[in-house]
């Protein structure tokens, strides 16, 4: 088996888990995503440094918590109480709280390729013997994913009601490239001759109305100063949110990075971005 695919595991008990999530923790580079059906603030309290280092390095933390639907026969107040001020604490913390009914699975997941699952509550475990199977394997990690539904934190999926409502109204490829060229000021044969790509094409790209080779949309990407990655569709909330904080923090710093030939100082059409003074 590759390499990138390759897998080990070890075992936990509720007497050395936390040692090994906390440092596997401090070590994330971009996803925390823990179901832990039920919520203690005492455990939480516990894990409130750790989980605030990471949302401030930019780690994505999202918990997922059990709550059925209850009538006002079977509601337990107090439970709700002692379960809403466990999530605020979460929720200062920068983590994003989740709630689902009848979940009972423990799960963590660690960036792309760390997962554990197991009989402990995360979140909740006191007195209990548990065990937890730490796993070190991408495969496991999206099977995890897959199954049980992780990707689908609300707060990232929607960021406030901001974040996915942008991307929708984000124009397609073709669209952005246009606009990546007319910001240049090139015309599509301009383009067409600096690329060595047929103007028909080109002008079929923008439209959306023609299928190329990834090489040469890579070529035309390149001359226009942009590009593309490829990434896990769990990790694309992070990405999103790393853009838009990024984006936050050049408005509020007043300035904006811009290609386009009006911008002062720029000395030809295709000599890169220049910071514009927005205040």
């Amino acid at each position: 088996m590759n390499d990138y695919f390759a897998e080990s595991h070890s075992v936990f008990t509720h007497e050395d888990y936390y040692q090994a999530l906390v440092a596997d923790l401090k070590a994330a580079g971009f996803l925390f995503i823990l179901q832990s059906p039920y919520l203690a603030p005492r455990r939480v309290e516990k894990l409130k440094e750790t989980l605030y280092d990471c949302s401030r390095r930019g780690v994505q933390c999202c918990v997922f918590v059990r709550r059925d639907p209850e009538s006002d026969a079977t509601r337990d107040v107090e439970k709700e109480a002692f379960t809403a001020r466990a999530a605020e604490i979460l929720r200062q913390t920068g983590v994003h709280v989740n709630f689902r009914p009848y979940i009972h699975e423990k799960l963590v997941i660690i960036d792309d390729v760390i997962a554990y699952d197991g009989s402990l509550n995360t979140l909740s475990q006191r007195r209990t013997s548990e065990r937890m199977t730490r796993w070190k394997s991408r495969l496991k990690v999206r099977e995890i994913m897959d199954t049980h539904k992780l990707a689908t934190c609300e707060s990232c999926m929607h960021n406030n009601g901001n974040l996915c409502d942008d991307f929708r109204k984000q124009p397609d490829v073709g669209a952005q490239i246009r606009i990546a060229r007319l910001r240049m000021g090139l015309s599509q044969r301009e383009v067409a001759r600096i690329t060595k790509i047929d103007q028909a094409v080109i002008s079929k790209v923008e439209t959306g109305n023609c299928a190329v080779k990834l090489s040469t949309l890579l070529r035309l990407l390149d001359e226009l100063h942009l590009g593309f990655r490829i990434a896990q569709q769990y990790q694309l909330p992070s990405i999103d949110g790393f853009i838009s904080k990024h984006k936050e923090t050049q408005r509020r710093s007043g300035h904006l990075m811009l290609c386009d030939s009006s911008v002062p100082g720029r000395t030809s059409s295709r000599s890169g971005c220049a910071p514009m003074e927005t205040g």
